[in-house]
């Protein structure tokens, strides 16, 4: 899926609903942190793709690339996503999405209304 974005593109190779709390947990293993936007949680990571790549086809074509995003949704925000699996409890950073990232959410919602992506 490729956005436009100014006088960027934002390409997007995989993009998969998941559930709040699977979302959160993987985002505290991976230590990245999911965005709010409007309801819907995001969050972004690239296992396969190495920051050279990245970076080159930034460079080069002005393409922000993300490998993987999944999604869900959280009607209000709160700072933190708190899960907990038998003794296990995580608290998992949850922020307002910002730049480029407020951007990816509000065209995942507009498909999302669209029916272009599961709601």
């Amino acid at each position: 899926m490729e956005i436009p974005l100014d006088q960027l593109k934002i390409r997007v190779y995989y993009i998969d609903k998941r559930d709040l709390e699977d979302l959160a947990f993987c985002a505290y293993l991976s230590r990245k942190n999911p965005l709010w936007i409007k309801g819907l949680v995001l969050c972004a990571c690239c296992d396969f793709l190495d920051a050279r790549t990245i970076a080159r086809e930034f460079l080069k074509n002005n393409v922000i690339l993300m490998e993987q995003v999944c999604y869900s949704f959280k009607k209000n925000y709160d700072r933190v996503i708190k899960v907990k699996d038998g003794d296990v409890v995580i608290d998992a950073p949850l922020i307002r999405a910002y730049g480029v990232f407020r951007a990816l959410g509000e065209y995942l919602l507009e498909k999302i209304s669209l029916g272009e992506l599961e709601a």
